[in-house]
């Protein structure tokens, strides 16, 4: 019996040492989505924020202010939702920019206030195993430290 919890044991731990058993949330790589990711501000299908980065966005400016939301489901499929909320009239432009300066361009027109939703739909896999930054700006209103008008988007497998 003593032979056995040691040999337990040394599973156990090789096991660790192999895996790693920590808590430690790591930086997720291909298609895995049950890995945390701290890069991304983890969101479910209705928009729920899970955990991650909660320096992107600008979802805790108190109304009447402006809110861009996080893009949910995040990390996606291929197709990614973006809400946002405008007090007032104004100016919206709602894009992705790539690093070689490509603009995906969503919503760029002038806006009635109220809260809106779009869908974003990579349907050619463009986006897919990558980390994307959605921007928003407003001719009316300004980002600030606590309100970000861009949010990361990782688009997995």
């Amino acid at each position: 019996m003593k032979h056995t919890f040691y040999f337990i044991i040394s599973i156990l731990t090789s096991t660790c040492l192999y895996h790693g058993c920590g808590d430690d949330p790591v930086k997720s790589g291909g298609g895995n989505n049950n890995i945390a990711d701290t890069s991304i501000l983890r969101t479910d299908e209705f928009g729920n924020i899970l955990y991650g980065d909660t320096t992107d966005w600008c979802y805790n400016n108190p109304p009447p202010g402006f809110s861009f939301f996080p893009a949910y489901p995040n990390p996606c499929t291929g197709i990614i939702y973006a809400r946002f909320y405008i007090p007032a009239d104004d100016t919206i432009k709602l894009y992705i920019k790539e690093s070689s300066g490509t603009e995906h361009v969503y919503v760029n027109s002038y806006l009635m206030a109220g809260t809106y939703t779009y869908t974003i739909k990579d349907t050619i896999n463009e986006f897919r195993n990558t980390y994307q930054r959605l921007y928003i700006t407003s001719k009316l209103y300004q980002q600030s430290a606590y309100c970000r008008f861009y949010g990361d988007i990782r688009f997995a497998e």
